[in-house]
């Protein structure tokens, strides 16, 4: 059984193919959409009158779209504006789905795993520029010299030269370091490995002292525990059934432990806890995450510095004319303001974040259903207005 869910596959390589190449078909789709969703933002609508829009909306949207399960939050002025579940946690055995149900996050852990990261070179520990061969010689490709460039600036920016492994498991890279954009987390696995060697801690320690705990995340974890086996929502296939069709980390947490032992040599990027996947996290957790972006409630040594903070949200790299990649972020520049976002697509968990800092606001939506990106397209311009050609790249 490969370790890399099949989503996760056709993601890389129609990303892959997007930025490696000219992008030349992707910018006709842009338009498109653009042209579907070129409504301004609505910082400005009364709340109840969004509020009793959305209560109405998306839950003949779930039906349609055969969504069992649904978590939001929606920010307005750095706050949470309201937050709200609707539908089921598993079509099996229902419970209601509530703000504070935890989903397992999918990439949506890129984003806090980045943050964390960032805060380490601010403390000097690890080096934003600096070759990761560096800190951990001869651990990753040793025979490719083009391997000791690597930086934690080109993995958070997705320009590494990595990509998912082929089926035979073998490791390389596909381009030279900093040259193009593949989504990876590849990379992301590579660069938790070093920050697990420099700082001494596994990375849920780690991710627990240096950001969920100070941030009041308190729900989140990049570890599974038996709480969340009880509570956390359950996965479900794009016909809204709850079956076969797990997505990895649910299939991971069934490995003996000769099979997890087995993934860890082989590639570790997949084994549990994983930077790139294993976040697990509610609609309101994720939304305090994004709020200490768009507007941090304190200057002090938890939170980033203004000047790394920007840097975070700056454009590291062009992807398509409309969307760059930041250090863990992809970054939309549309007529309406520019927005920070990414999503988690763990094949029947799917989700979607979004961030404006200058307007102030935001969304997090989480479901449990591989239709759930589907969904997040036509709910988010509904919930906040604005362009997402991001969704694009993600759904083509």
């Amino acid at each position: 059984m490969t370790a890399i869910d099949t989503s996760r596959r056709r993601f890389l390589k129609r990303a892959g193919a997007c930025a490696a190449v000219s992008c030349s078909a992707l910018p006709g789709v842009l338009r498109v959409w653009a042209a579907q969703t070129a409504e301004k933002l609505k910082s400005d609508t009364p709340p109840a009158a969004l509020i009793a829009d959305l209560q109405k909306f998306i839950p003949a949207l779930m039906q349609q779209m055969r969504v069992p399960g649904l978590a939001l939050a929606v920010i307005r002025d750095a706050k949470v504006l309201w937050a709200q579940g609707f539908g089921v946690t598993n079509v099996q055995a229902p419970q209601p789905v509530t703000p504070d149900t935890p989903f397992e996050a999918a990439s949506l852990s890129i984003p806090v795993f980045a943050y964390a990261v960032l805060k380490l070179c601010e403390q000097g520990k690890l080096g934003l520029d600096a070759p990761l061969w560096n800190y951990r010689p001869n651990y990753f490709l040793p025979d490719d010299p083009d391997a000791r460039l690597i930086t934690a600036r080109m993995i958070l920016a997705h320009t590494s030269g990595l990509r998912a492994r082929p089926e035979d498991k073998s490791l390389k890279l596909a381009s030279k370091p900093g040259a193009q954009w593949f989504y990876s987390t590849l990379g992301v696995g590579y660069l938790q490995r070093i920050v697990e060697h420099v700082t001494g801690q596994p990375l849920e320690e780690f991710m627990q002292t240096s950001l969920l705990q100070p941030f009041g995340l308190r729900g989140s974890s990049y570890a599974w525990n038996d709480t969340y086996e009880k509570t956390a929502a359950k996965g479900h296939d794009q016909e809204g059934r709850r079956g076969p069709g797990k997505n990895f980390y649910e299939r991971y947490r069934g490995f003996s432990p000769e099979q997890k032992t087995r993934i860890l040599t082989i590639q570790p990027e997949d084994a549990a806890p994983a930077a790139g996947y294993s976040l697990t996290t509610t609609a309101t957790d994720y939304a305090r995450f994004l709020i200490e972006l768009i507007r941090p409630a304190q200057q002090d040594k938890q939170h980033l510095s203004a000047a790394m903070l920007a840097e975070m949200l700056k454009p590291q790299v062009k992807v398509t004319p409309a969307i760059s990649w930041g250090l863990g972020w992809g970054l939309a520049q549309t007529a309406d303001g520019d927005s920070f976002w990414h999503w988690g697509n763990a094949s029947t968990l799917q989700h979607f974040a979004v961030g404006y800092r200058r307007q102030a606001v935001g969304l997090v939506v989480l479901t449990n259903s591989g239709n759930g990106l589907k969904l997040c397209r036509e709910l988010t311009p509904r919930a906040l207005g604005g362009e997402y050609p991001g969704f694009a790249l993600l759904l083509g």
